[in-house]
């Protein structure tokens, strides 16, 4: 009798939990985010997250007004500026290094925080400097770097050492993209889709990019806050306004000044009703678009240094750029055969893999049985809902075959635009299959699916829907952890 009542109590608290949780998206995502998101920037060693190091330096020439300048080092150039050598001094005392000719992810190392401890009594030495490759990462605009380059600018007044400055750059990066996504899910309509989006955006990978110096962080949280706005104006079924069309457009812009290739999302645009008839409001949609571009290559114009210039990354792939577009230029047949052995023969089974949970260099992945409860949340996010007559009025109301339409023209859109970018800056000469991509890449299409795609395929009753959509994530960032720890500072053999 004793147990069936605390069975009984139990499950009457594990109700209450679910309620609340449905009731508050928003919180759930934040707090949860928070927490899991401060554990990924303590427990990942310094510098071993995806090109840590290049970010970190470009965020500190931002944070110095300095423009990457072109230097010759022997017989190369390579484009940087001039920082103090702690930097270089930090990265060598802590980051796990690979082997000599081997692609830069760490061979069976560990870490230990005595090398932290040790990095902390490197003084920050401004007097002495020296020239730091940032390699093609001044196509970037310094916008991107901004909350970084703050963050580096404040501690250099109190002479940081560079690993605290690279500890408080990842939760700064942590903290804007939170602020960001719970923004997005605060004016998110229909409401109903904020569990949906919340349990997606706590998907590992969502954090563990956030928590580190790279843009990404910043980059998806404003993509998130495209997809929010074009999402509430199409469901209350509003009229484009000078207002949010120039809010539109300065979002998209900050989004393809980072990666061109974020475009694509700029085509939902054109669902949208405005003000204006005829060939005045298609002129206005194409505004959104067009502006973006122009910026882009504008700016690259003007970034753009005469003669080579040597790219670490590049060298190490054997890829060579200009070959591999000549190659591809007059027979796109030629990018079509390897993009299909990648996407669909299974050469390249790892990007499914690291879309939902990959760490450090690669080398921390979540095992199969995690991946796979990692893509039930994804389909319950894109394809489920809640078996309630107010939720299919709601996206009847929403949804349109040619939203479906633009929105899957999106997707590949920018699918392909990942792919072809990295068969051309990463995979060496007329190879058959495409070299370089990582999941994370594709990150943000799931947050445009589980907002545009336009019927449920599965309906479930709310209670089952709000532990599927809470559950799983929290499952898959308890199990993030614990391998991270295991990985870099327990069992990995040396």
């Amino acid at each position: 009798m004793m147990l069936m009542r605390n069975m009984k109590t139990l499950a009457s608290l594990f109700n209450k939990v679910l309620l609340k949780l449905s009731n508050h998206p928003v919180h759930f995502f934040a707090i949860t985010s928070l927490i899991f998101g401060l554990l990924f920037v303590l427990l990942v060693p310094p510098f071993q997250n995806p090109d840590e190091y290049t970010h970190f330096t470009r965020s500190y020439e931002v944070s110095e007004l300095k423009i990457s300048h072109k230097y010759r080092q022997g017989s190369v150039y390579i484009k940087g500026s001039e920082l103090p050598s702690s930097i270089y001094t930090t990265n060598k005392k802590t980051r796990l290094y690979h082997k000599q000719g081997q692609p830069d992810v760490p061979q069976a190392k560990k870490y230990t925080w005595e090398e932290t401890e040790k990095a902390a009594d490197i003084p920050l030495s401004k007097s002495h400097k020296e020239v730091y490759d940032t390699n093609a990462f001044p196509a970037y605009v310094p916008l991107i770097y901004i909350p970084q380059a703050a963050v580096i600018k404040i501690l250099n007044f109190i002479n940081t050492p560079i690993i605290y400055m690279l500890y408080a750059v990842r939760f700064v990066n942590l903290i804007v993209w939170i602020v960001l996504a719970a923004l997005s899910l605060h004016i998110l309509r229909p409401s109903k889709r904020k569990l949906a989006l919340a349990g997606i955006l706590l998907i590992p990978m969502f954090i563990a990019q956030a928590a580190s110096p790279g843009v990404d962080g910043l980059l998806t949280g404003l993509t998130l806050l495209f997809l929010a706005i074009v999402s509430n104006v199409i469901f209350e079924k509003e009229k484009l306004s000078h207002k949010k069309l120039i809010t539109l457009t300065g979002i998209l812009t900050l989004m393809v000044m980072a990666k061109p290739v974020y475009i694509a999302f700029g085509l939902l645009v054109f669902i949208i009703p405005t003000r204006w008839r005829g060939l005045r409001s298609f002129i206005y949609k194409s505004f959104i678009v067009v502006l973006p571009f122009v910026v882009y290559v504008a700016w690259s114009l003007l970034t753009k240094e005469k003669g080579s210039i040597y790219v670490e990354g590049v060298a190490i792939s054997n890829a060579d750029p200009s070959a591999q577009a000549a190659y591809i230029i007059p027979h796109f047949f030629n990018f079509v055969e390897p993009f299909v052995n990648t996407l669909a023969l299974g050469w390249g089974d790892g990007i499914g893999w690291s879309l939902i949970g990959t760490f450090g260099k690669l080398d921390t992945p979540l095992p199969l049985m995690f991946i796979v409860l990692g893509y039930i949340l994804v389909f319950a996010g894109i394809f489920a809902g809640v078996n309630e007559r107010e939720e299919i009025h709601n996206r009847k109301n929403l949804y349109t075959n040619k939203l479906a339409l633009l929105t899957l023209l999106a997707l590949v859109i920018y699918t392909v635009g990942v792919y072809l970018s990295m068969y051309i800056f990463s995979t060496p000469p007329r190879t058959k299959v495409i070299t370089g991509v990582q999941g994370r890449y594709l990150l943000p299409i799931l947050p445009m699916l589980t907002l545009f795609i336009t019927k449920h395929l599965v309906t479930l009753r709310e209670r089952a829907y709000v532990a599927v959509m809470t559950l799983i994530p929290l499952t898959l960032l308890v199990a993030s952890v614990i391998i991270i720890f295991l990985r870099y500072y327990v069992f990995y053999p040396q």
